[in-house]
């Protein structure tokens, strides 16, 4: 029982942790965008773009900051940050926002 306690607050990071995690992946020039759709149409649902794609440079608390305004105006909506690096031929997405985490 101890032992799924602590899976469950491991796994409960908040959104500075999970940002300071993206630093070490996130290189100048990347674009970022954050997207919002209803929490029950995650994975077939039509996700909404909150503002046009940016190039990230090398600045984290503009990610972090944007990311709080889109949840300020989308509380009740799932929110993602994709990322983008063209030279890498990369990409990936990071939910950043969950209402239904917050229900108890």
């Amino acid at each position: 029982m101890q032992q799924a306690s602590q899976t469950t607050a491991a796994s409960a990071t908040s959104l500075p942790d999970v940002l300071s995690q993206l630093e070490h992946c996130l290189r100048k020039g990347c674009f970022f965008c954050l997207e919002h759709a209803q929490h029950n149409h995650y994975t077939h649902g039509r996700w909404t773009l909150w503002s046009k794609p940016s190039c990230y440079n090398g600045n984290l608390s503009e990610i972090h900051s944007e990311i709080e305004r889109c949840r300020e105006r989308n509380k009740d909506k799932l929110i993602r940050l994709k990322i983008e690096d063209f030279s890498f031929r990369s990409r990936f997405t990071v939910m950043v926002h969950n209402p239904a985490a917050n229900e108890v």
